[in-house]
């Protein structure tokens, strides 16, 4: 449920922010049950007061909700401001964040998937090196919820990309880069003697996933921009604002 406040201010809030920010705290297992936005727009900016009611997968384990979703926030800020607040001269900002997390019912995340993409000669063989790899991860205690393995027969190279139902930090995604890399390459020498890879190792943890879906969707704020500048109640809006869309 979304609930904006003054209610003019809807199309802007849905279009350029709320269902953004639903999509982005998925991978952190968030789901929004209600969000309220207060608009209070002073000179060239307009600041957005959001107060949140959230419920959490209790089987996914992240650091700071509010820093998360401040951080998610500001970046949809930033690119509201350079694709609709580029046609009326504003700029979009964070005045406040209440985030009120409901009881969560206890729940048991999703089994994780394997994906390979290989010659067919070589497909049980990348299965083997994918199970091997989710077992060591187990192992070392990293929830993981996918992993891809990728070989390129021709370059012989091998791309394993990881989907890690936790925050890293840097240290800990360049260690575990290392052991996947080396374990990959141990298996490899075990099952293909002849064949010395080049191992090219991706680790996504939630963060990367919420930042990837805000940053990968400009186009469509674009678009959406020019959409809500030619809606008649927001040219109305902005014009009560002292606003005049940009030729």
């Amino acid at each position: 449920m979304l609930i904006v406040e003054p209610p003019g201010y809807y199309p802007i809030i849905d279009k350029l922010f709320a269902g953004r920010l639903e999509e982005a705290l998925e991978p952190f297992g968030i789901k929004i049950q209600e969000m309220r936005v207060k608009v209070t727009p002073k000179e060239q900016t307009i600041f957005l007061n959001f107060t949140l009611r959230i419920k959490r997968d209790t089987g996914i384990t992240i650091m700071s909700i509010e820093t998360i979703i401040e951080g998610l926030v500001e970046k949809l800020c930033t690119e509201a401001t350079s694709t609709f607040g580029k046609l009326y001269n504003v700029k979009f900002a964070v005045g406040n964040i209440s985030v009120v997390e409901l009881e969560s019912e206890k729940r048991t995340t999703p089994h994780y998937s394997l994906v390979v993409d290989a010659p067919e000669e070589l497909k049980s063989i990348a299965e083997r090196i994918g199970k091997g790899l989710i077992i060591k991860l187990k192992e070392i205690e990293i929830p993981v919820s996918a992993l891809t393995l990728s070989i390129d027969n021709i370059n012989r190279k091998i791309d394993v990309v990881i989907k890690v139902m936790r925050e890293l930090d840097q240290y800990e995604k360049e260690k575990l880069k290392e052991l996947i890399s080396e374990k990959t390459k141990t298996y490899m020498k075990i099952l293909l003697k002849d064949y010395p890879p080049n191992v090219n190792v991706k680790i996504l943890d939630p963060k990367d996933r919420a930042l990837a879906i805000v940053m990968g969707r400009m186009e469509d704020m674009i678009r959406e921009a020019e959409e809500l500048a030619g809606m008649k109640e927001i040219q109305m809006l902005m014009d009560i604002l002292g606003k005049s869309s940009s030729p």
